[in-house]
């Protein structure tokens, strides 16, 4: 059983890394094309979207505070909370960047929106038979294909002064 377990694992890794790759990639190609700022402001809110959405973990978080020291250790729970902390700060740079390529403040329904369809889709695949492999690959793609995003998006948009410059964590500049 352990066997299976090890050769699981290594083949999920293997899927993971081909689809961060393939992520990266695109997110490669699109930023060394000279786009419209409408088209940068799709695809800044759409990555908003993917980094807020993490936020809708703290109904897992407040059950994890529930079990804490019985079956939910600290640092699990530090963990989860540092990941929340982290995914809404890069919201909130992105709905900054967002913002000033608008040249204007946006409104619920515009800036959320992507986090509205990125929720639509979680649940349609939590609804799905292995929902447990799909949902926990996906987010291994997310987090090996964001810091592609990042570090294209800083190098095409530099940071403004403040809170954007100031937030992004190492490994995701």
């Amino acid at each position: 059983m352990a066997d299976l377990a090890v050769r699981a694992e290594r083949e999920l890794r293997e899927i993971v890394a081909r689809y961060a790759a393939a992520e990266g990639e695109v997110v490669r190609s699109f930023f060394a094309a000279p786009h419209s700022q409408e088209e940068y402001l799709d695809a800044v809110l759409r990555q908003a979207g993917r980094e807020i959405h993490s936020a809708y973990q703290m109904t897992r978080a407040l059950r994890m505070l529930d079990e804490l020291e019985s079956s939910v250790s600290r640092d699990a729970l530090y963990d989860q909370m540092e990941r929340i902390t982290d995914e809404v700060k890069h919201y909130s740079i992105l709905a900054d960047l967002a913002e000033e390529l608008a040249g204007r403040k946006l409104g619920r329904e515009e800036a959320l929106q992507p986090a509205a369809a990125a929720r639509e889709r979680r649940a349609r695949l939590q609804q799905a038979p292995d929902r447990g492999i799909r949902l926990g690959a996906r987010s291994a793609v997310d987090q090996a294909g964001r810091g592609w995003w990042w570090r294209l998006v800083h190098r095409s948009h530099p940071p403004r002064r403040g809170r954007v410059s100031g937030e992004v964590r190492p490994g995701h500049e």
